[in-house]
């Protein structure tokens, strides 16, 4: 089973996401700002990343900054947004806007990543 980490401060969409994740076979960790994901990845091994931008405490930019330049993790991301006008740190597979996407789709997206 893969594990997908979800950092996402929307108590609400997280647990959502958490519930789907887990339905469709997948082990699914949670975090609700950039602190609590780095602290997850520091004890898990996580398979993939699902992160907002925008949170209290450490926000997704900073959060990448640390996965990709101090713990060295090449983990693969998708940005789960709603803020159109911002920058993305490069390197994440692809940013998505959380009105414009439903649950399944961010399954999909996930699972192209592990079967190609």
């Amino acid at each position: 089973m893969k594990t997908v980490l979800i950092i996402e401060d929307d108590t609400r969409l997280n647990s959502i996401l958490n519930k789907k994740l887990s339905e469709s076979g997948f082990i699914a960790l949670t975090a609700f700002n950039g602190k609590e994901g780095l602290e997850q990845i520091k004890k898990s091994n996580v398979d993939f990343i699902i992160l907002d931008l925008m949170m209290p405490e450490m926000d997704g930019q900073t959060f990448y900054y640390y996965l990709r330049n101090q713990l060295k993790r090449t983990t693969p991301v998708i940005v789960l947004t709603n803020m159109t006008a911002i920058e993305i740190p490069n390197g994440v597979l692809e940013t998505v806007i959380k009105t414009d996407v439903s649950l399944e789709e961010i399954v999909i997206k996930i699972n192209k990543y592990f079967n190609g």
